[in-house]
């Protein structure tokens, strides 16, 4: 089963489980989901350095979507596990430098 479909499932059958956390706040899986759904192809998500693989799940939901996903590259990450594992999952539109992130993202509401 790939990644967003599972992710759809787990949000079918345990919409209150935690999805991810960060920053002490959980964002449970049905939250993904309807958050990526009401806005569709107008959300605009970046992940940036970071440890671990969480933010993923919120990604492929975007991707679902039809959202925009940015990541920033490894050369210029501190530590380059959570872009990385955005990039392997394949949801990822473009990978660039922190340093022009805003610059793309300004670029795609324009």
């Amino acid at each position: 089963m790939i990644l967003d479909n599972w992710l759809a499932q787990r949000a079918a059958t345990c919409p209150d489980r935690t999805a991810l956390v960060a920053d002490g706040l959980r964002i449970a899986y049905a939250d993904l989901e309807s958050v990526a759904a009401a806005a569709g192809d107008k959300v605009l998500a970046a992940i940036l350095t970071g440890m671990g693989d969480d933010g993923v799940a919120g990604l492929h939901a975007v991707h679902r979507s039809g959202g925009r996903i940015l990541a920033q590259d490894e050369e210029s990450s501190v530590i380059f596990g959570m872009p990385r594992e955005a990039v392997r999952s394949g949801v990822v539109d473009v990978v660039v430098p922190l340093g022009h992130i805003a610059k793309h993202m300004m670029e795609a509401v324009a």
